[in-house]
């Protein structure tokens, strides 16, 4: 599963409106649903900070999102944002 897939999925489950999401990760941007919506069909993956803390706002499974953003597992996703890399 796609990143934007699983932010799209976990988010309808919760009920949650695109503006919400956006507001809970405080990501920045005039539009917020043209945001989240490029999140959600994988115009744009969000950065790895943002996606932290969607992972966490939305529950994902850890190693399932990082895996699908292209670490081998939250494990090396966290050192490599704790490195900042």
């Amino acid at each position: 599963m796609e990143v934007g897939d699983m932010i799209r999925e976990a988010r309808i489950a919760k009920g949650m409106r695109q503006e919400d999401v956006h507001n809970l990760v405080g990501a920045k941007s005039k539009d917020p649903r043209s945001q989240v919506s490029k999140w959600e069909t994988n115009k744009v993956l969000p950065g790895r900070k943002t996606f932290a803390l969607l992972v966490d706002v939305l529950e994902l499974d850890h190693d399932q999102a990082w895996a699908a953003y292209g670490y081998r597992s939250a494990q090396d996703a966290a050192r490599a944002l704790l490195d900042g890399e």
